[in-house]
């Protein structure tokens, strides 16, 4: 393994290593050679420190990430293509010849997404790289009982106001589905953008007068199973189907949203 040298700011060579010798070095698998130079050059490069954090995922973490990938990922097409068995692809046989696996594609892209669960490094998100469920709870933290609460809702009008709404943003939702949703009120219906998009937001309140809303906008993004997050301090549920992105998001009952996110998942 070679090290390359660069030139720093100041004119002065600092070693770089490559992400496969750090990833050696904290396995114990490089060479003493390899490791007194990144010894050496840990002691005058914080860089090089910061690098070497961050490749030191812990085993477990990657475990648990791991199984999770696999679970969804195309292990029946994996062994047609590349002729391996699924007992190949544990996490022990991952730790013992990583450098092996990391050389098959597919396997390579299946670990690639265990380590961004692992890591939170990466979500599923609309085209464009930015993520619209960050900047709807950053909203709805803005949300207190009051900003609600005063708001007196008519049956017939939010039925209007519902089917208007969801009309925008190219989703079935249905007004008598948002009316009858059990532990939260309706309130009301308005649409908000993003990205120069439609971004729909029907709006509640608990019995204890805790803001949540259900948030629907269109996307490009392939259909997504449930993603459960905490966002801005609140607890949210979001999906895609059928190009539609949704999110129930609010308060700190996970397990409200999650039942709100499931009831609204199956209703439309």
């Amino acid at each position: 393994m070679q090290t390359v040298l660069a030139k720093d700011g100041s004119g002065m060579d600092k070693s770089n290593f490559s992400d496969e010798m750090l990833t050696a070095f904290l396995d114990g698998e490089a060479d003493a050679a390899s490791a007194n130079r990144i010894m050496a050059a840990l002691k005058t490069d914080p860089q090089l420190a910061k690098r070497i954090e961050a490749l030191d995922i812990p085993k477990p973490t990657i475990r648990s990430a791991f199984d999770i990938a696999m679970q969804a990922a195309p292990v029946d097409r994996l062994e047609k293509t590349l002729d391996i068995k699924s007992a190949d692809l544990t996490i022990e046989n991952t730790q013992r010849g990583r450098r092996a696996i990391v050389k098959m594609a597919a396997v390579a892209a299946v670990l690639a997404f265990a380590l961004g669960l692992a890591t939170g490094r990466f979500s599923w998100q609309p085209a464009g790289g930015e993520d619209w469920r960050v900047s709807v709870a950053e909203y709805q933290a803005l949300y207190g009982p009051e900003t609600l609460r005063s708001i007196v809702t008519d049956a017939a009008e939010s039925h209007e106001s519902i089917r208007h709404v969801a009309a925008q943003v190219g989703a079935p939702i249905e007004p008598a589905v948002l009316q009858g949703l059990n532990g939260v009120r309706f309130k009301r219906a308005q649409v908000l953008r993003w990205r120069d998009e439609p971004l729909a937001q029907f709006a509640f309140l608990t019995h204890e007068d805790v803001p949540l809303a259900f948030c629907a906008t269109p996307t490009q993004e392939a259909n997504q199973p449930f993603d459960h997050q905490v966002l801005k301090g609140l607890a949210s549920s979001s999906w895609v189907a059928d190009g539609v992105a949704y999110m129930v998001i609010g308060g700190d009952d996970a397990v409200l949203v999650k039942a709100l996110a499931e009831q609204l998942r199956h209703s439309i």
